[in-house]
């Protein structure tokens, strides 16, 4: 696990190893997706086991220290997380089975399923100056407000292909 130290909080990649340190499971080693919960200053990491049956959320503090480890169930790949501060939930995607899963990151149970329809997500991103989630499958961006109704759809063409979120 590298941390950087910038204006805002960052964690960076983690190996096997590291993924089964963060789990405390050697069965949980694929690291998946991760976010950062701006109202407790805790992040939130998904790790799958090797064969993707079980998902393990874990929650960590500000000093990276783990808090919880909690099963939640099968995600598929768990590729990506967002937060949403407003309404106090983590959502990730599962490209396999084309849903987004609400997740509250204080009882760590999925409280909702949001399937999507026509595409694999792969990553997801929440703006909180719009309210709006931002989904993507690697070449079409398709935008949602709050309630998960879809209000745009942007096409890109990236040669080559491109996963993750960067800022």
């Amino acid at each position: 696990l590298t941390t950087y130290s910038n204006a805002r909080p960052k964690l960076m990649h983690t190996n096997v190893n590291g993924a089964v340190g963060l789990s405390g499971n050697s069965s949980y080693n694929s690291m998946q997706g991760l976010c950062y919960d701006s109202n407790r200053e805790h992040w939130f990491l998904a790790i799958n086991k090797s064969d993707y049956s079980d998902t393990m959320l874990v929650e960590l503090d500000a000093n990276y220290s783990v808090v919880s480890r909690t099963s939640i169930g099968s995600m598929s790949h768990a590729n990506d997380l967002t937060y949403n501060p407003t309404a106090d939930k983590i959502y990730c995607v599962t490209d396999e089975n084309r849903t987004v899963v609400e997740i509250n990151p204080s009882t760590k149970e999925i409280t909702r399923t949001i399937s999507i329809s026509g595409y694999d997500p792969i990553t997801i991103a929440y703006d909180v100056l719009t309210d709006q989630y931002y989904v993507s499958n690697n070449k079409i961006v398709h935008v949602y407000d709050s309630s998960w109704t879809e209000t745009a759809v942007y096409n890109f063409d990236i040669r080559g292909g491109f996963y993750g979120t960067y800022d």
